[in-house]
């Protein structure tokens, strides 16, 4: 079977790569000589040859579901750096108005980035798709938990001008060139890491383009289909990780002197 170069150009644009003249020659006769090797398999005689449809005859073990206390009182006042045994205890100059969205939107936004920290690597980047109520916060997280750089992308001029002083490394405004200027600041490669807090109005296919090979998509946001071909992710190898609103319990450390 022959590989011709329209196949090679195919692939190589779900694979996100650019290939010269010459590469794209010798990526043909590679991928023509595997062909042609697994065309030999036809000839071999599988006859009294059952079928494997498992590697080896291990099964996973599926245990049923428990459901265990959320979070104790001692549990969830373990990290707080002032208490008196039942409540948290917050300065005096602080009204209930000043700290009651960082209980919804603080906690959520936190969630997510306690995840991508987990596999951003210093030097790494990070986009944020959204500098509002729950982008910001995030920023601020994200730049206290890890040493990426973040990049913040949104569509007004003034929010993107507030948000920079709070740990933006790069800020891109959406005018249309968005995908290609994060592509530019990520070496053509895209990001580490996009965290969506939009998930609407073009968000999903804008933050998917500008997630590297093999990195991950996280969506926050919601309001449109995620729209992606299955070959896309298996040859891409990306992910695309849900996150739900943050609990006190995403406060919370694995500690040897914590019990939960």
């Amino acid at each position: 079977m022959e590989i011709n170069r329209d196949a090679i150009s195919n692939l190589a644009s779900l694979s996100k790569l650019n290939f010269n003249e010459n590469e794209m020659d010798l990526i043909s006769k590679d991928l023509s000589k595997m062909l042609d090797f697994i065309n030999q398999l036809e000839n071999l005689d599988t006859s009294g040859v059952e079928p494997l449809i498992h590697i080896n005859e291990e099964a996973n073990i599926w245990r049923e579901d428990q459901i265990d206390d959320m979070l104790s009182q001692k549990a969830a006042l373990f990290n707080s750096p002032t208490k008196d045994g039942t409540y948290f205890k917050l300065p005096k100059v602080l009204a209930p108005k000043d700290v009651a969205p960082f209980s919804d939107a603080g906690l959520t936004a936190y969630r997510v980035a306690k995840k991508a920290t987990r596999h951003l690597l210093p030097g790494e980047n990070c986009v944020i798709i959204g500098a509002g109520g729950l982008g910001h916060i995030a920023i601020q997280c994200l730049k206290a938990m890890c040493a990426a750089n973040i990049i913040i992308v949104e569509k007004s001029e003034t929010a993107l001008k507030h948000a920079m002083p709070l740990g933006g490394d790069h800020g891109v405004l959406i005018d249309g060139n968005e995908v290609e200027r994060v592509k530019e600041l990520t070496k053509g490669n895209g990001a580490e890491a996009v965290i969506d807090m939009v998930g609407e109005k073009g968000s999903t296919s804008m933050g998917l383009n500008m997630t590297k090979n093999t990195g991950s998509y996280y969506i926050v946001g919601y309001g449109e289909d995620i729209k992606i071909k299955s070959v896309d992710m298996i040859i891409s190898e990306r992910n695309i990780i849900g996150n739900l609103i943050g609990t006190w319990s995403c406060l919370l450390y694995t500690s040897p002197s914590h019990e939960t």
